[in-house]
């Protein structure tokens, strides 16, 4: 089933429901109200509000609701794409000119010969001109409440000097979705006279009137510019691969194509496209062929290769970022963590450390190589949860005392994790080992003033604390290892 068949679905069964598009991490969700498309959404920035003022800054919020939805029915029909029908019902709901969306971007997206099989019972009837019928397009509107009742429609279709594509798509759509009549006898007494354009011109070429008889033709006038054998040509591809959502669809192939089969592609375009083919046509035929050439040539020089071609498929086919793209996005994490740590930082230093810890919490978990982001953490742990969960509070010493285990083997050493442990340490009573901490702070840096205010804090120890923290000193020193172990002393 094409995208269009599953939308069509959705208008003929009047239902309500979304349907979810997805080609690679992109991503378009289409939602309908008894058969009237309400809401659109996408993860493309391009196609977000301000990419869209930019591109019609004079458009009025409804115009621009009408572009956006547009530009992503483009999009979904794209026959790469996978898509899915749900249940999900939209968060906002306007009116998004259901019928005239689906006509222009439908009129882009059939073949001519789906458009054709699809309009081939439609092409014999003869239309019922609806009492009331407004769409956006004052030409097919114009159109419509035109149509000769006794005429077959393919005979009104092909008398109608605007585009017959989009008229086909029209009247296919409304002839669906029960929009407009259309009516067809039931036998040979009951039709209603009707003509074909083309047998009438060869019943009267089959006149044989007299040679004698015949009117001059006339002369075209000389001013009278000539079409370039081009044109036509030009403008189906200029549609079509600035319709394109990526180089597959520049070219015209599916994306698994051999390079072979690109390259033949490529060699047609490009025999439709050079530039020289268009020394004799207008200025604006050939800046036209000349900006498509650029992009099916940009095209093959990714396609041709098969390093570059399998990058291409990767990253536009199957979601697989770059090594630069994940370098990128792994860089932007870190800038989101360092500010929620800024923020928290801030907080800290007011004093409100339940608030700071719930932003270095944030921090860590969205970067946790950062070492400094785990010894605020394991502060702020300790802190929290001293008078509650003492166990838990002691978690928050080992996690500091983690992050400096890991940072003797690095070039930069954090001054701060030490006047952490050294601040918790003077907290829970321990005063021994928080001098030892807070003098290693300031040996890393003498200016630390945090370490510096706290060491002062216990040049007046209180003597009850202090035997108390004795006690407590000793009963951690059995537990200490490793690089704590030599810098807190042995056990005796």
């Amino acid at each position: 089933m094409l995208f269009v068949d599953q939308v069509l679905e959705f208008l003929i069964n009047k239902e309500t429901g979304a349907i979810d598009v997805n080609q690679g991490k992109k991503r378009w969700v289409f939602y309908f109200e008894s058969g009237q498309l309400v809401q659109t959404k996408s993860n493309l920035k391009s196609e977000q509000g301000p990419a869209l003022r930019e591109k019609f800054p004079e458009a009025d919020t409804k115009e621009l609701l009408y572009q956006q939805s547009l530009a992503r029915l483009l999009k979904a029909t794209n026959r790469l794409n996978t898509f899915k029908k749900s249940s999900s019902a939209a968060s906002k709901k306007s009116s998004l000119a259901t019928a005239d969306l689906f006509i222009e971007a439908f009129s882009h997206s059939l073949s001519q010969e789906e458009l054709d099989s699809r309009c081939e019972t439609l092409a014999v009837k003869t239309p019922k001109r609806p009492e009331s019928l407004s769409l956006r397009d004052e030409e097919l509107n114009v159109f419509i409440s035109g149509m000769n009742e006794n005429l077959k429609v393919s005979t009104c279709v092909g008398s109608s000097q605007i585009d017959a594509r989009k008229v086909w798509t029209c009247l296919w759509l409304l002839w669906r979705t029960e929009q407009m009549e259309f009516i067809r006898a039931d036998n040979e007494e009951e039709a209603i006279f009707d003509f074909d354009l083309n047998d009438l011109l060869n019943e009267e070429e089959e006149l044989d009137i007299p040679a004698d008889n015949e009117a001059p033709a006339e002369s075209p006038a000389e001013d009278t510019p000539k079409r370039h054998p081009m044109a036509d040509k030009l403008e189906e591809l200029r549609f079509r691969i600035n319709d394109a959502a990526n180089h597959f669809e520049v070219l015209d192939r599916p994306w698994d194509s051999s390079a072979d089969d690109f390259r033949r592609a490529y060699r047609d375009l490009s025999m439709d496209l050079h530039p020289d083919r268009y020394n004799d046509a207008t200025t604006e035929m050939q800046e036209l062929a000349t900006e498509l050439f650029d992009k099916i040539r940009a095209a093959w020089e990714v396609l041709e290769n098969d390093e570059t071609r399998k990058k291409y498929i990767d990253k536009e086919i199957h979601g697989i970022k770059s090594e630069e793209e994940q370098a990128m996005e792994a860089l932007q994490t870190y800038w989101a963590a360092e500010e929620d740590f800024k923020r928290g930082l801030a907080l800290f230093n007011q004093g409100r450390i339940p608030q700071a810890h719930q932003n270095f919490q944030k921090a860590v978990e969205a970067y946790p190589d950062e070492l400094e982001f785990r010894a605020y953490l394991g502060y702020t742990k300790f802190y929290t949860m001293r008078n509650s969960n003492k166990e838990a509070a002691l978690d928050g010493i080992d996690e500091i005392r983690e992050v400096i285990d890991i940072n003797q083997s690095q070039e930069r050493k954090l001054d701060s994790a030490w006047m952490l442990i050294g601040r918790a340490y003077r907290e829970n009573e321990e005063p021994e080992k928080a001098k030892r901490a807070l003098k290693q702070a300031l040996k890393i840096n003498p200016s630390n003033s945090d370490a510096l205010k706290q060491l002062k804090r216990l040049m007046s120890p209180n003597k009850q604390a202090t035997q108390k923290s004795t006690t407590t000193s000793k009963k951690n020193d059995k537990k200490a290892g490793g690089f704590f172990g030599g810098l807190w002393g042995k056990k005796k």
